[in-house]
């Protein structure tokens, strides 16, 4: 198992968690309704790449390349819509704009499986990648740029009319979108026809993914996009658990064992290969717990025991009788543990 492939599994799976979480936590609701099928359709752009890159077989690959193109368009059409939806719903909906550009979409999906879309592709050392297209190709990749442009300007220009929350969630949806697809459409898709290296698309797709899973779930938890926090972290923490795991007994059993175990006798191989796997099994809680520290530095910056704070000021207020020297320790341990700038406190006389 390479690490491209595992890459790809990592971000397959955490692209549909977040997808299945957004819907299912409150399927009612447009806005989650929207950003679910625009996640899912991500999540079979994806997982359709793996196929491509990873099949030895060339019919195959042209199949999964010709279906994530079908996916790109949808996942264009989605966000636009989100555009338009989020984060507060429209008093008139463009019915027909939304029907018009929905049956665009579809055509364009469908015509994706055609060689008027796609010819031929190659496979490189890498995976495969875009060798012959179709003038359909351009015109789906236009399309593309002005549904995605359309859609950050769209959004822009709701950052005046939002509140301070909004416009952060606002701007990370501009600055992940944005990123996510320069990367796709000018980089893997447009760059190769035109160089000779043909390497771009199954190198950056899988850590492409992998970052627009990171930003996404970044302004899900930290912006409060979605409520649906505490389960985005408990997601981010076990998948990146398992990819460390994954990566360093990959590098192990087949890195450094196909050069320092090559003269052994196969029982002394397996021998070792097992104790690796006992070993990766005793280091898996420590690197769990390693990462909920990290994710909890990043997404639980302001959050505090409120125990513990209430037991550490009792402590203060019994080992200190003098009221001034009370009055700053306790508003000290205060500012510090809510992570508030400054604080005072009050003290009224006998009679007030």
């Amino acid at each position: 198992m390479n690490i491209q492939l595992i890459i790809y599994i990592i971000s397959s799976i955490s692209i549909f968690i977040l997808a299945s979480v957004v819907f299912l936590k409150n399927p009612k609701n447009i806005h989650n309704r929207i950003f679910a099928s625009f996640i899912f359709f991500g999540f079979i752009y994806v997982t359709s790449l793996a196929i491509a890159d990873l099949a030895k077989q060339p019919s195959l690959s042209l199949i999964a390349v010709r279906t994530a193109i079908f996916a790109t368009n949808y996942i264009a059409f989605f966000l636009y819509l989100l555009a338009k939806y989020f984060p507060i719903t429209p008093a008139k909906t463009p019915k027909l704009q939304t029907i018009t550009l929905f049956v665009v979409s579809t055509i364009l999906s469908l015509l994706a499986f055609t060689p008027y879309m796609i010819s031929t592709i190659s496979i490189t050392q890498f995976g495969a990648d875009l060798d012959t297209v179709g003038v359909l190709y351009y015109i789906q990749q236009a399309y593309l740029v002005i549904m995605i442009i359309t859609s950050i300007i769209i959004l822009a220009k709701k950052i005046s009319k939002s509140n301070l929350l909004q416009r952060n969630q606002i701007r990370f949806i501009i600055y992940v979108t944005a990123f996510y697809a320069f990367v796709n459409i000018v980089i893997i898709n447009t760059l190769p026809l035109f160089l000779q290296y043909k390497g771009l698309g199954p190198l950056l797709t899988a850590p492409s993914s992998v970052i627009m899973f990171m930003g996404y779930a970044y302004v899900i938890v930290r912006h409060r996009l979605f409520d649906i926090k505490l389960v985005v972290v408990r997601t981010l923490i076990y998948l990146l658990s398992i990819f460390v795991l994954a990566s360093l007994y990959s590098f192990i059993a087949f890195g450094l064992a196909s050069i320092f175990l090559n003269n052994l006798s196969v029982q002394s191989q397996q021998i070792i290969y097992v104790f690796l796997a006992v070993l990766l099994a005793f280091t898996f809680a420590p690197i769990k717990k390693l990462f909920e520290r990290i994710t909890n530095s990043i997404f639980y910056r302001n959050k505090y025991d409120a125990q513990q704070l209430i037991n550490s000021i009792g402590q203060i207020m019994a080992s200190e009788i003098d009221l001034d020297k009370l009055s700053t320790k306790v508003i000290k341990e205060l500012c510090t543990e809510m992570k508030i700038d400054k604080g005072e406190i009050v003290v009224f006389g006998e009679k007030q």
